[in-house]
This record gives C-alpha cells, sequence and structure tokens, in this order.
C-alpha cells in the first residue's frame, strides 16, 4: 500500500494545480505557475536527503517499524492541508509527503524482498509496481469528481490505514535472525507461510538466514577507500569472454558459463585443490580461516608433508596461492578398514592464515540435522577434476567446473548401485541435470553447495565421495556425497579450537597471484 499512497501524492499537483489557479482558490488566491513547480519539485529534494536516513533507521530498529512511521509525515501533510490552507503551509505538507516517499523506496523493497519466499519475489516487485501506477489512477479519478477538501478527506484513508494494517505485520526474519532474536524469526516466518513454528521448512528457512548471516558477518570490512580505489581488469571480469548466460540466483559477480561447465572463481571463492607431491589429488572447501574440509578417504596412507593446497585460482595447476598443510584430522568414526566407511570427511589446516579476497572466501556449513533444500535454489558441485576420462591429463581441462546437480531419493539410487556401493547414514545422492556429466578422477572431496535468492553466498551441504567405475562421460549413475550436516559438531569443534603450531616455512609456500 505503501507504493500505492506514493502514486497518490505524487499525482495530487496534477489535478490539484487548476483548483489552486482558479479565482476561488482554497488557498484564497490564486497560485502562480512559479509556485505550483516549487509545490511539485520540493518534496523530490527532501525524499533525497532522507534516503540514508530511513536505510539507517531501518538496520537499527527494524524494517516494520520504519515502513510503519513513515505513514506519519503523510497524514501530518494531509492534516495541514486541510487545517492550513495557505502557500507556505501547502509547501511544508509537501516537504514531509517527500520524507515518506524516500522512506518508501529506501525500506519497503527490502521489507518485501525479506519476507517473501523465492518463488513470489518477482510478483511482489511487479506488483509494487503496478500499486504505484493505481495510486497515479486513483488521484486522477478522485482529483477529477471531488473538491479540493474532499480529495485530501478520501486520500488521508489510505495511511490511516496502512497503518493499522502494518501493525498486524510480523517484523522482518532476516532483521530478526541478524538481531539474534530467534525465536520471534521462527514466529515470522511461520505467519508468513502459514506453517507452524516447528515446521521443517520454517527451520529450513531460519538455517539459511542464520547461515548467510555468518557469512556476511566474516566477509571482509570495506571501507571508503577500498570502494574508492581503483580495481584492475582481472579483479573485476572472469578469464574467459561469457558464451551464455543463465538464470541461477546466486551468481553475484560477472561469470562464464559454456557448454562444459567451466565458472568464474569469484561465484565460488571456497573452492581449492588439494595436492598429493605437486599434483591435483582432491577438492576441498574453505570453512575456516585457517582451515579446508574435504573427504578423509584422500589421506589414507597420506602425510601432511606431501599435501599441500591451492586456492585463489580458476586453474588447477598455476595461479593463485599453494599453502602447505600442518595437520589432517579425519574424522574420529572414519575408518581404513570399511569399504564404505561412515563420516568419511577430513579438516585439513593452512600453516598460515587464509587471506580472504573476492576469489579466496570461507562457505558456511549446513547446521546440525538439516537436509538439501528441495523446492528452491540450486545445488552446485565444482571442482578440477577430469572430464571425460578416469585420469587426470597433465596440462589438459585446467579450467575450474561446474555441476548442477539434483538430489535423489536413498531408495533411487540404492536400487541404481545395487552391489556396487552400500549408502551409509550420513550419505546422499546427487545427480547431474545434464546428461554426460559426472564426478572424474580428481572430484573426490568436492564441495556440494546450495545457493537461493536467501542465500546467495551459499551453504556447504555434501563433499563428494564416489560415482561408479562408468568412464567420466558415459556415467548414470549420480555420485555419493558425504552430508557434512551429520558431522557439524565435530567441525565447530575443530574450528573453535586453534591449538595447532604453526608451519615454519610457510613463506617457501607462498606463490605470487598470477592468474
Amino acid at each position: 500500500m505503501g507504493f500505492m499512497i506514493y502514486g497518490l501524492e505524487a499525482a495530487w499537483i496534477s489535478p490539484t494545480t487548476k483548483k489552486l489557479q482558479a479565482i476561488d482558490s482554497p488557498l484564497g488566491a490564486p497560485v502562480s505557475n512559479q509556485e505550483i513547480s516549487l509545490l511539485a519539485s520540493i518534496s523530490c529534494f527532501s525524499s533525497a536527503l532522507f534516503v540514508p536516513i530511513h536505510s539507517l533507521l531501518a538496520d537499527r530498529f527494524g524494517r516494520k517499524w520504519i515502513v510503519f512511521s513513515i505513514t506519519i509525515p503523510t497524514i501530518l501533510s494531509i492534516v495541514i492541508r486541510i487545517m492550513i490552507p495557505n502557500l507556505t503551509a501547502l509547501a511544508i505538507a509537501r516537504v514531509a509527503a517527500g520524507i515518506s516517499a524516500s522512506g518508501i523506496f529506501a525500506v519497503t523493497p527490502v521489507y518485501i524482498r525479506e519476507m517473501s519466499q523465492d518463488n513470489l519475489i518477482g510478483i511482489l516487485g511487479s506488483l509494487s509496481v503496478l500499486m504505484q501506477n493505481l495510486g497515479f489512477l486513483a488521484m486522477y479519478l478522485i482529483g477529477a469528481y471531488f473538491d479540493y477538501f474532499t480529495v485530501l478527506w478520501i486520500y488521508l484513508a489510505f495511511p490511516l490505514a496502512m497503518g493499522v494494517l502494518i501493525l498486524k505485520a510480523p517484523e522482518s526474519p532476516a532483521f530478526l535472525v541478524k538481531r539474534g532474536k530467534i525465536d520471534e524469526a521462527y514466529r515470522a516466518i511461520a505467519f508468513l507461510r502459514g506453517r507452524k513454528t516447528d515446521d521443517k521448512e520454517v527451520k529450513t528457512e531460519i538455517e539459511y538466514m542464520q547461515n548467510q548471516e555468518e557469512t556476511f558477518s566474516n566477509l571482509p570490512k570495506v571501507d571508503l577507500k577500498a570502494i574508492s580505489s581503483t580495481t584492475s581488469r582481472t579483479e573485476m571480469e572472469c578469464e574467459f569472454p561469457p558464451k551464455m548466460e543463465e538464470d541461477l540466483t546466486h551468481v553475484r559477480r560477472k561469470r562464464l558459463t559454456t557448454e562444459m561447465g567451466l565458472v568464474c572463481l569469484e561465484d565460488y571463492p571456497y573452492t581449492v585443490s588439494i595436492r598429493l607431491h605437486g599434483k591435483h589429488w582432491c577438492g576441498g572447501a574453505i570453512v575456516g580461516k585457517q582451515w579446508v574440509l574435504t573427504a578423509a578417504q584422500c589421506f589414507d596412507y597420506v602425510s601432511k608433508e606431501e599435501v599441500s593446497v591451492r586456492m585463489g585460482s580458476v586453474f588447477r595447476d598455476f595461479g593463485g596461492r599453494i599453502l602447505a598443510v600442518t595437520d589432517i584430522r579425519r574424522h574420529p568414526d572414519y575408518r581404513t578398514d570399511q569399504y564404505y566407511p561412515e563420516h568419511n570427511l577430513a579438516m585439513i589446516k593452512m600453516n598460515i592464515p587464509i587471506m580472504l579476497s573476492s576469489r579466496v572466501q570461507v562457505v558456511s556449513v549446513a547446521t546440525t540435522g538439516s537436509d538439501l533444500p528441495s523446492l528452491f535454489g540450486e545445488t552446485i558441485v565444482t571442482g578440477f577434476g577430469s572430464v571425460v576420462t578416469g585420469q587426470i591429463r597433465e596440462g589438459e581441462n585446467q579450467e575450474l567446473r561446474r555441476m548442477i546437480v539434483k538430489e535423489m531419493s536413498r531408495a533411487d539410487c540404492r536400487r541404481m548401485y545395487g552391489n556396487d556401493y552400500r549408502l551409509q547414514h550420513d550419505h546422499m545422492c546427487l545427480q547431474s541435470v545434464m546428461k554426460g556429466v559426472a564426478l572424474c578422477a580428481g572430484d573426490t572431496g568436492d564441495p556440494a553447495v546450495h545457493f537461493s535468492g536467501l542465500n546467495r553466498a551459499g551453504t556447504l551441504h555434501g563433499i563428494a565421495l564416489f560415482s561408479g567405475t562408468e568412464e567420466c562421460a558415459l556415467k548414470s549413475k549420480p555420485g555419493v556425497y558425504a552430508k557434512v550436516a551429520y558431522s557439524k559438531a565435530w567441525i565447530d569443534k575443530i574450528l573453535n579450537n586453534q591449538d595447532v603450531n604453526e608451519s615454519a616455512d610457510s613463506g617457501d609456500n607462498t606463490i605470487p597471484i598470477d592468474i
């Protein structure tokens, strides 16, 4: 309704001009063209001044109460025009209306976006434009058939109704999560979705909001100096010319998408190449300031001295930085004597803290017991493995690739694998949405991250383990992944206990970025 009120106010001057310039003007004397121009434009100045103020207040006090508060200047504006019909009062009233308009455009879209389901964002976005135009139409109609004061009394009903209705609306769930008011956020989501607070969908949305807030809090701080500094071309663009665009909700930067699945590292900056004796061995994901999560089977009979990690490069064998490994911690319940082990996860520690940038970022880990959402968003697997053969060929297929996947039910996955693989309680099956694309040599440990409109930074749900024995391009079976949510407590324990000594030779293992 806020956008309709703006439409009413913006259109008000048009049918009113003739009345104000008439001999029997409600202001007592006809208004000149210059004065009409002043009345029409003065609200724009006050609106521009108050946009940053409303934005700051919304972050401090909440979206709902700022949306409610913007009805107050509108009501005062109309009352002033009714009670004090003179030019000065009319100018003050238009200034007050401009203050409301700034809040409508600065806060209302954020409030609507944070309460909306992904599949309704486009509809609600266009609805705001529709309501604004309905406001124009309504004012033109009532302005044509009613006198000056009657129009204002009719207009007054709209902000009064909006104020009453907004009191019944919940606060933005995202704002409540940001403020740590989780119980209130559960109630808000349940109210908006028409579900109970213990509903699985409600829990999933709150968990994503928490993960997103955690990710944003870990991002490097940006100051005015950083914003005003000149950024090089290679930092802002992908390494390749784009061939095709897709409507994926998680993409944050200009990106490459080709038929082979090449991508920009800025979209998946958590992806790393784990190396054995200097050559790519497994994939992994950055989950802490010094830690990478991958598959435990990558380190069967392997020592930490043999392992290094390349990060910050879109290429498998050059660019970015290579860091040494000072510790490898496999899950305590992982067993090498099992052919289909449970808890097939390992945390590896870098010799120095990871330097975050646009191409190197921490990804949030799924909360304990959470499942991969199936009703919204998309799940992306990224890695540097082979493409069509069962081995990594040096110098070929260097670029980071991605695979868009969907989850297959455990029953269907078991039927497809038969006796070839035994699914454990912490396994899930993910299959590419495109035929001929599957996990291959070097893809063990690749991260499976879910993105959505609510969670554009992504949440890590799976680590790749196995996908059958056929040639990669011929695989029809889904990949088997370890569900990291089942091991979240173990991961958190390691991340919160930094007790391993640093490596003394860290400087020897750093390679300048040369992408």
